[in-house]
C-alpha cells in the first residue's frame, strides 16, 4: 500500500510548487483582464487554488482515503471527539 512518506513527498512538491500559485500572481492577471464581475473572476480563481491544492495530492498519489470507506476505522486508528463551546465537533484519529 502506500507509504506515509510518499504523502509528504507529494505535499512537499506542492510546497515547492506554491510560490508560482501564489494567490498574488493570479489576482494581478484576474484584474487586469476583468473589468466587469471582477469580484466573481476573483472568487472562482482564488476558490480554484484552494480546492486544487487540497485535492492534488490526493490525485498523484492514493494518500491514506479516510473518506471511501469507514469500516474498520477503529482497527487502525484511535478516534476521539471533543466539542468546542461553538458547537464546532472536532475529530481526532491517531495511529
Amino acid at each position: 500500500g502506500p507509504s506515509i512518506w510518499s504523502w509528504w513527498a507529494l505535499w512537499g512538491l506542492v510546497a515547492l510548487a506554491h510560490p508560482f500559485i501564489k494567490p498574488t500572481v493570479w489576482v494581478t492577471a484576474i484584474s487586469s483582464l476583468f473589468t466587469t464581475s471582477r469580484g466573481l473572476a476573483l472568487a472562482i480563481t482564488l476558490s480554484g487554488i484552494g480546492l486544487g491544492s487540497s485535492i492534488t495530492p490526493i490525485l498523484l498519489g492514493s494518500g491514506i482515503r479516510l473518506w471511501d470507506d469507514l469500516r474498520g476505522l477503529e482497527a487502525g486508528y484511535d478516534v476521539t471527539s471533543e466539542t468546542a463551546e461553538s458547537g464546532v465537533i472536532h475529530l481526532t484519529f491517531r495511529r
